[in-house]
This record gives structure tokens, sequence and C-alpha cells, in this order.
């Protein structure tokens, strides 16, 4: 059964489980991680961790922090452990969907939830690489023309 939820601060320590839980594709991710994972640590933003049956699958950071010079949501990062990349499931959605697909559509939600509660108006990301563009622009995220930057008008209620 999948789940969602915040990590605590102990589970973002670089000695805790849910570092050493995930599988990298290289030395570089894995740094990006555990700099990811000291942001949130520092309080400077929200890590939701997607497990199936306890097994953490990936998780998606967000942050609110400005974006065109207004409160906006940031998404600090994207992961999906290598042994869950490229795979559909089916208890994720109709039709089946990826991992990383089904955290965007949950940081969607979030949004739309907490843009009814503050005066928040994106949900922002740098890319870290082109080839990620394909997946949110499926999403309705749009680049910043000349920049790495996509963002999304959060839909109101």
């Amino acid at each position: 059964m999948y789940d969602l939820a915040i990590a605590s601060r102990s589970a973002l320590l670089p000695s805790g489980l849910l570092f050493r839980n995930f599988q990298y594709g290289n030395a570089d991710e894995q740094d990006y991680v555990r700099q990811v994972f000291k942001l949130a640590n520092k309080k400077a933003a929200r890590v939701h961790v997607l497990r199936n049956d306890d097994v953490p699958c990936g998780f998606v950071a967000l942050a609110i922090d400005d974006f065109n010079k207004v409160p906006s949501i940031i998404i600090e990062y994207l992961f999906t452990s290598v042994p869950f990349r490229k795979l559909t499931y089916p208890d994720l959605g109709e039709p089946p969907i990826k991992i990383s697909e089904y955290l965007i559509g949950q940081v969607l939600d979030m949004a739309t939830d907490i843009a009814a509660k503050l005066p928040l108006r994106y949900i922002a990301l740098q890319l870290a690489t082109d080839r990620h563009e394909a997946l949110y622009s499926q999403h309705g995220f749009t680049r910043t023309e000349g920049t790495n930057w996509m963002s999304l008008v959060i839909p109101s209620v």
C-alpha cells in the first residue's frame, strides 16, 4: 500500500535510514539528495516521501519562495529511487502511472489546497536537464523563455 508523508528531520540525516534506503543513479545524484535533505533539515523545504509497504520509492521536496516576484511553491527536487524508475504502477492511478507522475499530481493537489489558504501564485521548478521538460509539460508547466525554469499557475478552487 502506497503512502505519502512528510519525512521527519531525523529521517533526513545522511546517516538516517531514508537516505541509505534510496538507490542512486550516480554519486552526483546522491550528493544532490544529501543537499536537499540538509535544506529540509534547516526547515527551508519539506520532503514528502512516497513509500510502498514501508519501502521508500521516491520523494518530492517543496519550498515556499518567490518566483516572478510573487510567493510560489518551488519544487526543489523530485526523485525516484533507481529500482522504481521507468515503471508504471496500477495502484497509483488508472491508467497505471510512474512514481514521478504520481508525485507531480500530488504536488498539484497540495498546491491547490495551500493556495486556498495562502496567497501563492505558481508552482515552479528548475529543470535538471532538458529531457525532463516533457514530463512537466504534460502536467501543464511551461518553460520561461531563455531559462531552465518551468512554472504553472496554481489552479484556483
